[in-house]
């Protein structure tokens, strides 16, 4: 497959948490990766390139650019739960159905939390230009931080089809957390860009639609930062890139895991 799927004016980005025994989590993590791909081409996915890499202290992390976006899987054996995340421009309601081909593949795995974020990848027409719109959502359990970012509205040519530029812009954005982290990307001819930075305590996931253009010249760029680290390294990461793109206008979703009343403490009198 030399392009991407048909993009639609809205897509979805997905995630799951799938607990799992120990006793179900093989030694192999080849293994793991084997059980992803088969997970994602049972649900009629098309991989186009991966990457794996591991996790401290021991984990393991695989990510693969799909003919219709993107997806990672990865655990820490410290928490006995996997991380699933989807982005796809192919449907809406992609996201829960690979997610339950992967508990099953595992046989004793449930998944205990879930949330699927629906995104415009054509620009609303109701936003304003220079307007950041921000969703905020609260999930009871959620181990990870999510920064689901849509730019439009991009200047195609010194940007968003700037290929080089992108992955500079990326790299020198996360360059405080690892100078090298590993890379999967992939070009579709005439069409957009994925590319993936798998650090160790988060990922971070760019691709383009060029062709969803709010003005002529123009298009649509998604950025999701999420993982382990910090909130704030996801907002300085995010916010080095939307003022190097310029976009006129951008719509965030966070998800994070609701606070309860353990986290507050009440404050002496």
């Amino acid at each position: 497959m030399d392009k991407p799927y048909e993009v639609r004016p809205q897509g979805v980005s997905y995630f799951a948490e799938i607990d799992y025994k120990e006793a179900c989590l093989p030694a192999d993590w080849g293994f793991l990766q084997r059980i992803f791909c088969q997970a994602l081409e049972e649900d009629g996915f098309n991989i186009l390139s991966m990457s794996n890499r591991s996790l401290s202290p021991n984990g393991f992390l695989v990510a693969a650019v799909l003919g219709e976006s993107h997806a990672s899987l990865s655990v820490r054996k410290a928490g006995n739960s996997l991380q699933f995340v989807l982005s796809s421009c192919r449907s809406v309601v992609d996201g829960p159905k690979t997610g339950e081909y992967l508990a099953n593949l595992f046989g004793c795995s449930v998944i205990h939390t879930s949330h699927s974020v629906i995104r415009d990848i054509q620009k609303p027409k109701k936003f304003i230009l220079g307007n950041t719109e921000t969703r905020e959502v609260c999930l009871d359990l959620c181990s990870e931080k999510f920064l689901i970012g849509d730019m439009y509205g991009i200047d195609r040519k010194n940007f968003l089809d700037n290929h080089a530029y992108l992955k500079s812009l990326l790299l020198r954005a996360v360059r405080g957390e690892e100078r090298n982290p590993p890379i999967v990307e992939y070009e579709f001819p005439g069409q957009g860009y994925t590319l993936i930075l798998a650090l160790d305590s988060f990922v971070v996931a760019l691709h383009t639609y060029p062709e969803m253009n709010s003005r002529e010249g123009t298009g649509t760029l998604q950025l999701d930062l999420y993982g382990n680290g910090g909130v704030h390294i996801h907002e300085e990461v995010f916010q080095k890139v939307k003022r190097a793109l310029r976009p006129e206008c951008v719509r965030v979703t966070r998800l994070a895991q609701r606070k309860t009343a353990d986290d507050n403490p009440p404050k002496r009198a």
